[in-house]
């Protein structure tokens, strides 16, 4: 965040991570630990001037946040982030999206 601030940018997209090999008997801790690393980058994009923006992901095994709703949520109630929608992963959800700027 630091260097994305010194070069100017205004925003830095984050890919929320995955759940390692060794701990996928406990996938709720893992997303309550990624949720606080979230939130301590949120804070640090924040002190920076810049906006974190978390990504959606592909349905790929062990990764965290392919659904789209359960990211909308987090973001809205948890990290208080932006999103960065790759719509190349649409094919990765049995979904249309829609993004409506106002």
């Amino acid at each position: 965040f630091k260097t994305a601030n010194k070069w100017g940018a205004d925003r830095v997209v984050v890919h929320p991570g995955s759940i390692p090999v060794m701990a996928l008997k406990y996938p709720e801790k893992i997303l309550k630990y990624n949720i606080e690393s979230l939130i301590k980058c949120q804070k640090a994009a924040e002190d920076y001037g810049v906006m974190m923006c978390v990504e959606n992901m592909p349905l790929i095994e062990r990764a965290l946040y392919t659904n789209i709703e359960a990211l909308f949520d987090d973001v809205d109630s948890k990290l208080h982030s932006g999103i960065t929608m790759d719509l190349q992963r649409r094919k990765c959800f049995n979904q249309i999206i829609f993004i409506i700027y106002i």
